[in-house]
């Protein structure tokens, strides 16, 4: 009798029964989740070990390519005093001369009588004074100032 007990009874049912829609979209959203989250994780160890590497190779040279982009907008300052240029050739000039040294700022390696004459100089070539209350401010006022009012603002010359 006991043997009847622990009997089974077979049941026809299927091993996966019939999902609806919903829930097949809702387990492949979870799968997708799943993916995701095992690819952020791969992400974030790969991340430490990068950071490390630009620590120890990319940092080092910060500053001496500042440097250099440094040398490359007062060799271009120099040659700009000593050439005549076309409007069109200044406006140029006037444009990658800002954009240099936005962007050596940005890099905020330089000391801060190096930002201060690189200011003056965006200054001169932007055509623009604003003042404010700190540099990185000033330089973002300077900015917007330039790019509405032109390359060459004050001397009627403005892109279209």
């Amino acid at each position: 009798m006991s043997s009847s007990l622990h009997r089974f009874i077979p049941l026809d049912l299927p091993s996966d029964p019939a999902l609806s829609r919903a829930q097949k979209r809702f387990s492949s959203l979870l799968k997708k989740i799943d993916r995701q989250r095992a690819e952020l994780q791969a992400w974030e160890t790969k991340e430490a070990v990068f950071a490390r590497g630009w620590a120890r190779h990319v940092a080092p040279f910060r500053a001496r390519q500042a440097a250099g982009v440094v040398e490359v907008i007062d060799r271009l300052d120099a040659l700009a005093g000593r050439q005549a240029l076309s409007e069109l050739d200044l406006a140029t000039l006037e444009s990658e001369l800002c954009d240099m040294v936005e962007t050596v700022l940005a890099e905020g390696v330089l000391d801060e009588d190096e930002c201060q004459r690189l200011e003056a100089l965006f200054d001169h070539y932007s055509g623009c004074r604003c003042r404010t209350s700190t540099p990185r401010k000033r330089l973002i006022s300077r900015r917007r100032c330039w790019m509405r009012w032109g390359w060459i603002w004050g001397r009627g010359y403005r892109p279209e």
